[in-house]
């Protein structure tokens, strides 16, 4: 199983069933630098949708090899400092909360 489905053609979405063979469910099209997710709808129907657009794929690259700790990582804003990660349960979406209860980990 592959973590994240690349395409190299232009303008070509992941179907459904290429995110579903992935561990995260996560496709990428590194020609339009844009990222897809695999979602799960209200009704249990999955259906992909566009997650937004990357840096520049060339400086992405180059940016993943100059990572080699968390050291490397830039700075979290002041705001979010000290704070947990969690994800928002309607929506999935990543956040930070001062509260344990204050979403899913």
């Amino acid at each position: 199983m592959s973590i994240i489905h690349i395409s190299n053609v232009p303008e070509r979405v992941p179907t459904v069933n290429q995110l579903l063979t992935t561990d995260t469910g996560l496709g990428y099209n590194r020609r339009d630098a844009l990222f897809y997710g695999l979602k799960v709808n209200a009704d249990g129907s999955k259906s992909v949708e566009c997650l937004g657009r990357s840096i520049n794929p060339a400086q992405l690259h180059d940016r993943v090899h100059l990572i080699t700790s968390l050291l490397d990582h830039a700075p979290v804003a002041e705001a979010d400092r000290g704070k947990l990660i969690t994800t928002d349960v309607p929506t999935g979406a990543m956040a930070f909360t001062d509260a344990i209860d204050g979403g899913t980990y």
